[in-house]
């Protein structure tokens, strides 16, 4: 008896952002597992939910729910706390699988994980996959890529990614918070700012591309040089997210050479 479990990219939430592989490893699924991290985010579960049972057989593929426990803050370094999460999340992807395994007892079972965006990139859940196929005997896990948000970003505003010939980074906010601007590059992608940590930037010169709920009906871009417009993506921010409950957002910045962007 296999298990075969497929961490499934589907885009940020437009349908036709979801790729034709995508389709296909949703359509061959037993089991498909969609997790809801808080009730204020239930639309964004519901989103994926549709996503997912748009492409399915609903007969034959079953879908179950699970709520994410809460990472514990209490603990001296992020990191620890974060991987402390990680298991208690693979433990309860590990009693949604084994029950269902027993109960169809297939020679080959294959569990789908939809996942927002692409699952390589600064998503917990390849490393949660891991655990889970470290607890579970017989199991494989398989990546299939998915459209990410720095691309949408890039594409909404009709950018390049990069500069001709330089580096790229792509960070989080906090480390952009610890640290400030990177050296040895001139571009950077910021995720996971829930901070708005670009306003401690002391840098002059800077260019800033923001964008939230990307690729959907309520998608809300703004730019221009980071000084003037700071406060502004500030409190827009704080409108949207009180308006829906919830934000996805992302931004690229960059530094101006001789009034180029």
């Amino acid at each position: 008896m296999r298990v075969k479990i497929k961490l499934i990219g589907i885009g940020l939430g437009n349908p036709k952002h979801i790729t034709t592989e995508a389709i296909e490893a949703l359509r061959l699924c037993d089991l498909i597992i969609i997790g809801d991290k808080k009730e204020t985010k239930s639309e964004l579960a519901n989103l994926k939910r549709e996503i997912t049972l748009a492409q399915i057989d609903s007969e034959k593929t079953e879908i179950s729910s699970f709520s994410f426990p809460e990472r514990k803050v209490i603990e001296p370094f992020y990191k620890d706390a974060v991987l402390d999460w990680h298991s208690d999340i693979a433990n309860l992807w590990v009693d949604l699988i084994l029950p269902f395994v027993k109960k169809n007892f297939n020679k080959e079972t294959i569990i789908g994980i939809p996942v927002w965006g692409d699952p390589s990139l600064y998503d917990s859940t390849l490393r949660i996959g891991e655990k889970v196929r470290n607890k579970i005997e017989n199991s494989s896990l398989q990546m299939i890529p998915g459209i990410s948000s720095p691309h949408v970003l890039t594409s909404s505003f009709g950018i390049p990614f990069n500069k001709i010939g330089e580096p790229v980074i792509i960070t989080t906010g906090r480390k952009l918070r610890e640290d400030g601007w990177p050296k040895g590059v001139s571009t950077i992608f910021v995720m996971l700012d829930g901070d708005c940590s670009f306003a401690s930037l002391a840098e002059q010169n800077l260019y800033i591309w923001w964008g939230a709920y990307l690729g959907l009906d309520r998608e809300t871009l703004l730019e221009g040089k980071l000084e003037d417009i700071k406060n502004n993506i500030i409190e827009l921010r704080q409108k949207l997210r009180k308006k829906f409950g919830w934000i996805m957002d992302i931004y690229k910045i960059q530094q101006i050479i001789d009034k180029e962007i």
